[in-house]
């Protein structure tokens, strides 16, 4: 009863209690207005990592190394207008293939799975022309290998998992004999939230003492952008002797430079047409957009059986940009929450080549010098959050974030900027709920009792 009353006091309180009622009122008027939630949103964005990740392609200077990319979709409006086909007709990607070539490409990545239902279906001949009669002096031809897991569906952070086999393809032997043709894996790693913020930067399929390394399209048109074919071969077979042969893991460096499996996407553009874009600089040194999208439909014409090329195509399209090819309609279960909403694997894809050389070319920090970052990130912020009220406090972290990560961003990479962050609000959090606990002790031990858990009557100030 005590308890009650006292909880209930009906005493004369002071002027700043007064607002705090007053502005606990206003936040539950405009909840109820359906306005309060967005400002939520909008305040705690200031300080969170996904906030930070959205410019971070900004603040990173990565712009001046980008490649520009054209995206060839299989959209919601391509599949109506070809019928709503289960499956992109392979004839169609064959004709996207030889437009992309033939329009000054300077490397293709075909995100599409090429696996039949059986082992014993027979390749569609248009595209297994297409692959055999490739011309060595087309720009390389990469396409996504689907790779099996054992023990799990999909590969993520803080789990361990076993690449069992990959999904063969009629077209396994004319890709294998094309000097400019070769296989990558396409796999997003997850966080424990389920956002994709990282990807695999090779994946290695082992069979024995033996085995298959695939690298990831940001890692595959790194070297060939940077003419680093043999170093790439090198790197990818001491992946395999190391992860399948059990060999030691010393690493002697060389190229790339970020060689840990895991590679963080600086994320430049989502799958709205209102995120913003950035620009690249073409190989005519004008700047060029980062970013094209175009409808399949509008290269290739698909009804029933009848599958051909629409005409001449607009030469900016396809020249000395990255293109690629994939399904991004509603129906292809390869949708996934990102920092910038939800994107299909293709729009993923697409960021971590638009960046290639940012990721395959910037080496991560040892942990001992990301937590010597993240512990002074994190005494800048504890300062703001003893000495600053929680609104200015918030704008404060929020701006101490974003000067940390052009700092750290541009000394050690976006990877170990983001990852300072991350960490050092994480230690921030921890220290206010040790602050709190602390606090309640304290006021405890000095005769306040059970009331400890409450704040302290601010009187009549």
């Amino acid at each position: 009863m005590n308890l009650v009353k006292s909880l209930f006091s009906l005493q004369p309180i002071g002027k700043r209690r007064a607002w705090s009622y007053a502005a606990a009122v206003l936040v539950a008027t405009l909840t109820l207005l359906g306005i309060g939630k967005g400002l939520l949103e909008a305040y705690e964005s200031l300080g969170s990592t996904d906030k930070l990740i959205k410019v971070s392609a900004l603040l990173s200077g990565v712009e001046a190394r980008a490649i520009p990319v054209t995206l060839v979709e299989v959209d919601d409006e391509t599949r109506a207008r070809w019928g709503n086909p289960v499956i992109t007709p392979h004839k169609a990607i064959a004709l996207m293939i030889r437009a992309a070539r033939e329009g000054g490409a300077r490397v293709i990545v075909v995100d599409l799975d090429l696996s039949g239902d059986s082992d014993s279906q027979p390749p569609a001949p248009e595209l297994y022309n297409e692959i055999a009669h490739y011309p060595v002096d087309a720009p390389p031809l990469y396409i996504v290998r689907a790779i099996r897991f054992r023990g799990a569906s999909q590969p993520g952070e803080g789990q361990t998992f076993l690449a069992d086999s990959y999904r063969k393809t009629p077209y396994d032997s004319v890709v294998a004999s094309g000097p400019n043709i070769s296989w990558i894996s396409a796999l997003p790693s997850f966080g424990s939230d389920r956002v994709v913020r990282k990807v695999r930067f090779w994946q290695t399929v082992c069979d024995g003492a033996a085995g298959e390394a695939f690298p990831s399209a940001a890692l595959a048109v790194a070297a060939a952008l940077e003419n680093q074919g043999q170093a790439l071969k090198s790197f990818l077979d001491r992946q395999v002797a190391v992860e399948c042969g059990g060999r030691a893991g010393n690493d002697i460096g060389g190229w790339p430079q970020h060689r840990r499996l895991e590679a963080s996407i600086p994320f430049a553009f989502g799958n709205s047409a209102k995120t913003p874009v950035l620009h690249a600089t073409g190989l005519d040194g004008r700047p060029t957009a980062l970013l094209r999208r175009i409808g399949a439909w509008s290269l290739i014409g698909v009804s029933g059986d009848t599958i051909e090329a629409r005409g001449e195509i607009d030469a900016g399209i396809f020249r000395d940009r990255a293109v690629l090819i994939g399904v991004t309609h509603a129906d292809s279960r390869d949708i996934y929450a990102t920092p910038l909403g939800s994107m299909p694997g293709v729009t993923i894809i697409a960021n971590t080549v638009a960046l290639a050389k940012v990721i395959a070319g910037t080496p991560a920090a040892s942990p001992f010098i990301k937590n010597i970052l993240a512990i002074a990130f994190f005494l800048i912020v504890a300062f703001i959050g003893i000495r600053f009220q929680a609104a200015p406090a918030v704008l404060l972290i929020g701006l101490a974030g974003f000067g940390t990560l052009l700092l750290v961003s541009r000394w050690f990479g976006f990877a170990t900027a983001v990852e300072v962050i991350a960490l050092g609000l994480t230690v921030f959090a921890l220290y206010k709920i040790a602050d709190s606990i602390v606090g309640i002790v304290v006021d405890w031990r000095s005769g306040r009792g059970w009331r400890a858990i409450f704040k302290e009557r601010s009187g009549k100030h």
